[in-house]
């Protein structure tokens, strides 16, 4: 029996150490081939049966690409030979050094274990069933689970970029693991990645039901190094960073997960938007402490998150957008062009998902040492603008209803000045409570984005704001509404031009006060703006260019060509008496426009301003024109935007600390429909400072003078109404300047006309236009008004004087005298008129008026012929020639008693007959040869003797003008027509006037 014994242990040793590893090695490879459908090797099998233990030494399967699919150097496992006899197969050890395993995702997404997955997925439900009714009855424990230094191998061709990583050394330790309900198997997992990456995990587990709770910690996670799992995803470049994660965990399958005591930790984060090496984020350290979540309750708290040293850096492009619009691509539309809506049930989110079903608490939320940082390079000359020492602290941020947080921001800004920001805000639903302040806040930081819109540079300017900002919600609606309170401040403000570098303007407070904003429905109110010690400085280069066109960065010099109206110059003065045409551009009417209403209603209570000043200097004349307006001051009250309101406007100062303009009257600029009713008066201005304006554009220099405007101007609509009631007194020009630039028009005679006995010209100057029309300009309106003004008197100067002593409208009564022909007496008509005349030139003492004396060459030919054969006839011997030719044939019934007296009386009618019909009467008793002795054709007029004539009525106006007292001597000129001509003047004995 012993030897039987011993026979059947060494029978038994045999077979298990040596025969039956020979036998199971060869079958074990074809069968897991077959079954794999992959090679599969085996170097050694190893049995023990006494122990019922077994060791694999380099077990591998190779897979479709000839590599490693799954391998391991050694496998050693010790059953438990009793345990087949109860419920519970117990293995009391289970070891296996160096496993390797490999998966690979192709480009279609498959797996390289793809086809083992479904063979396992395909199984049989009866199959399933049995084994799972077996799996019921029958359980399994593992005494001591070991896994050392294992390998493992990912590969993931599907991603837009090939990534690999490797996962070694792994080693697990778990003991006492089994499939019974109060079996608690603990456990330890451990991996590092050839980055330095590690893995922990350890705790207890329990297979039925599946639940396990522990502690999972990763370490050094190298976040570029998994770039292809976002690449297009999202459009930034992780550089540089790791991130580390620690928590307690809770896990059924059945009922819930939950996390506990979680940590999360970046470190050294820098991201890079795509195709650029500007660090759009750049973080030293974010750590998240405290996290909790209940997956069943649907909670989720954490004590803090804090960011430390973090620096943002975004960049505006040349388009105008900025490089973080595009961190997540658009998504791209289906080909068709139709967006592809998804089924109601594929839209349900799966439960617990929705964010909205999800109480969320963040006890604390810190930034410290932070900064942010806008580069602008859609500026021609890019900018940063910069915020540093951001320190935030919010407490207690939640999306439950009604939980308020506290909020405290505090910054400076890199050019200068601070942020501080505090106060309370709830999630749901949206509200906020902040007290915001802005202090010092350097305006030189904008030049940049100034310099875009005008060529000006803000050389100093602090910006303040003190308020309150508060968002609350709508009834019955989600939507926000914000309301600010609060005042805003600008002081010290200088800005210069970018052309010149000249001063442009300043004030040293610019305060807004009172401020109420709402967006729903938006509305404006400001109850006060005053603006202290404004100044400008207003600069015309050599080039006629003036500094503030630098408020246009386009602005070009056009230089507008005038068309000069055909007037005489001042050396021909004789203007002939016609129709004065209306000079003024006839434009086609342009139908008024309303200008664009306001987004939303505005109101300012009053805008006051104290101590302004405006400093004019002007290069482009030789000297230079410079004046000043200082001591602006005054109010504007009640400015709405409502088209029903005006506003009251009472501003003043003074020009050259002399001359007072005062601005009064209502106007509405903010309404659609514009309205302004506005008096503008200007006292006593010297103008000798713009002498050199009078040298360029009038053509003469200027001694002395003071001007006075009084103007009223209307706005309707965009239809410009305007009255200009100018005084200029004593004005004295000098020499000649024969400018370009001046108008061809008889200057010194146009002020004669104008300037009275006092030295006074006043002008009624009368202007309007349409403000749509693209080609209405002030100026211009001004400028041709006035020229026309002058126009119109120089073309038709009795018009003047017409209007002075209550004559015709063209004075044309004025321009001459008529006489009798033949004589230089001044009828009782003509008289009155050169009183009238007389009256006029008095009033305008700067006239000279020239006197023309002429003749009509017919007329009063004839009438000094008359004149002379009268007195031949006078002469007696004359007289008794006639008397004897005649004596035999004179009617005794003559109607002369005398005889004498009938005989000279008949010669005179016979002759004076003779000279116009030149035939022979029965009655004269003449032969025809004694005619010609005693015709009208044989009284010799001399051409002198009309030159006498034409002289002696001139000098019997100047003397009448002389006698009146009301025009000096040397005032007066006398002149002769040329009596050559044959007709002189306009068919009347008269003298004609000119004006110089």
């Amino acid at each position: 029996m012993i030897l039987l014994g011993c026979l059947l242990v060494t029978f038994y040793a045999v077979m298990g150490f040596l025969v039956i590893p020979k036998i199971i090695h060869p079958m074990v490879e074809e069968q897991l081939s077959k079954h794999l459908d992959r090679k599969v090797s085996l170097e050694r099998i190893q049995l023990n049966p006494f122990t019922l233990s077994g060791t694999l030494d380099n077990f591998l399967i190779v897979d479709h690409d000839n590599a490693p699919l799954f391998s391991l150097k050694k496998s050693y496992a010790n059953f438990q030979i009793l345990s087949i006899l109860t419920q519970n197969w117990t293995f009391k050890e289970i070891s296996i050094e160096e496993p390797y395993g490999r998966i690979v995702v192709n480009k279609d997404r498959s797996l390289n274990v793809s086809d083992l997955l479904e063979k396992l997925t395909n199984q049989a439900p009866d199959e399933m069933g049995e084994k799972d009714e077996k799996e019921d009855q029958v359980r399994l424990t593992i005494g001591h689970l070991v896994i050392m230094n294992g390998v493992f191998a990912y590969t993931d061709h599907s991603l837009p970029l090939p990534f690999e990583t490797v996962a070694k050394p792994i080693n697990i330790d778990l003991r006492d693991f089994g499939t019974s309900s109060d079996t608690e198997a603990p456990y330890a997992f451990s991996a590092t990645t050839e980055s330095g990456e590690s893995f922990s995990w350890e705790g207890d587990v329990l297979l039925n039901p599946i639940r396990s709770s522990g502690r999972i910690s990763i370490s050094n996670i190298s976040l570029p190094k998994y770039k292809p799992f976002h690449y297009g995803l999202i459009n930034l470049q992780v550089t540089e960073g790791k991130l580390s994660f620690d928590a307690n965990y809770q896990y059924d399958l059945m009922n819930d997960v939950r996390l506990s005591n979680g940590s999360i930790t970046f470190s050294d984060l820098l991201m890079q938007t795509s195709g650029s090496d500007i660090d759009v984020l750049n973080l030293e350290s974010v750590q998240l402490e405290g996290a909790a979540i209940n997956l069943k309750k649907q909670t989720a708290e954490i004590n803090s998150v804090v960011i430390h040293n973090g620096h943002i850096q975004v960049e505006r492009m040349e388009g105008g957008t900025l490089d973080v619009e595009g961190i997540i691509p658009a998504t791209e539309e289906p080909s068709d062009g139709f967006a592809q809506e998804k089924p109601a049930s594929e839209k349900t989110e799966p439960a617990g998902t929705n964010i909205s079903e999800w109480a969320v608490l963040l006890r604390s939320f810190q930034i410290e040492d932070s900064s942010l940082a806008l580069i602008d390079n859609s500026l021609q000359d890019p900018t940063t603008l910069a915020f540093d020492d951001i320190q935030l602290a919010i407490e207690n941020i939640s999306n439950k209803a009604e939980q308020t947080a506290n909020l405290s921001l505090t910054t400076r800004s890199r050019h200068g000045g601070a942020v501080r920001t505090k106060g309370t805000f709830s999630l749901l639903p949206v509200e906020a409570n902040l007290d915001i302040t802005l202090d010092a806040l350097n305006l030189e930081a904008l030049n940049h984005h100034v310099n875009e819109q005008a060529d000006v540079e803000i050389k100093s300017g602090d910006f303040n704001l003190t308020g309150k900002i508060t968002l609350s919600s709508l009834e019955n609606t989600n939507e926000p509404n914000l309301h600010f309170s609060g005042n805003v401040n600008i002081s010290d403000f200088k800005a210069v031009d970018g052309r010149v570098t000249e001063d442009l303007i300043a004030w040293t407070d610019f305060a807004v006060s009172a401020i109420n904003y709402t967006h729903l429905p938006a509305a404006l109110e400001i109850g006060k703006i005053v603006v202290s010690d404004p100044s400008a400085n207003v600069f015309v280069d050599e080039a006629g260019v003036f500094n503030v066109s630098s408020l246009d960065p386009e602005f070009e010099v056009i230089e507008e060509s005038v068309e000069e109206d055909g007037v005489t110059s001042e050396e021909n003065t004789d203007m002939p008496d016609e129709k004065i045409e209306d000079t003024e551009e006839v434009v086609e009417k342009v139908e008024p426009e309303a200008a664009p209403p306001l987004p939303f209603p505005v109101e300012i209570a009053k805008i006051s301003i104290l101590n302004g000043s405006i400093n004019f200097l002007d290069k482009s004349v030789d000297p230079s024109v410079s004046f000043l307006m200082d001591d602006f001051k005054g109010t504007i009250t009640g400015l709405q935007s409502d088209e029903a309101s005006r506003a009251d406007i009472d501003l003043s100062g003074r020009l050259n600390n002399s001359s007072l303009l005062t601005i009064t009257g209502q106007a509405n600029p903010l309404a659609a429909v514009r309205y302004v009713d506005l008096q503008i008066d200007l006292n006593n201005f010297e103008l000798p400072p713009l002498g050199s304006y009078f040298g360029k554009y009038v053509g003469y220099g200027l001694e002395k003078g003071q001007f006075s405007v009084g103007m009223t101007y209307t706005i309707s609509g965009s239809e410009l109404n305007g009255e200009n009631q100018m005084k200029v007194d004593q004005l004295t020009l000098s020499e000649k300047t024969d400018s370009p630039d001046a108008p061809n028009l008889p200057i010194p005679l146009a002020l004669s006309l104008l300037k009275d006995r006092n030295g006074l010209i006043e002008l009624d100057v009368p202007v309007s236009g349409n403000l749509n029309d693209p080609s209405f300009s002030y100026g211009s309106v001004i400028s041709k008004a006035i020229i026309n003004v002058i126009t119109k008197v120089v073309t038709s100067p009795f018009s003047i004087l017409g209007s002075l002593v209550g004559g015709s409208s063209d004075g044309a009564e004025f321009k001459y005298v008529s006489f009798d022909p033949g004589t230089s007496d001044l009828s009782g008509s003509a008289q009155e008129k050169l009183d009238k005349l007389a009256e006029a030139l008095f009033k305008r003492p700067n006239l000279r008026l020239e006197i023309l004396g002429g003749i009509d060459g017919q007329l009063d030919k004839i009438a000094l012929q008359q004149q002379k054969l009268d007195a031949l006839l006078q002469n007696p011997e004359v007289l008794q020639t006639v008397m004897t030719q005649e004596n035999d044939k004179i009617a005794e019934d003559s109607a002369v008693g005398n005889p004498l007296q009938r005989g000279f009386a008949r010669v005179k009618s016979w002759i004076t007959f003779s000279a116009r019909e030149e035939q022979e009467t029965a009655e004269s008793g003449i032969e025809q040869e004694e005619e010609a002795v005693l015709g009208l054709e044989d009284m010799e007029v001399t051409n002198g003797e009309l030159q006498e004539l034409a002289f002696a009525r001139g000098n019997s106006v100047k003397a009448y003008l002389l006698s009146t007292e009301k025009v000096e001597t040397d005032r007066l000129f006398l002149t002769i027509a040329d009596t050559k001509k044959e007709t002189i003047g306009s068919g009347k004995a008269q003298v004609d006037f000119l004006l110089k």
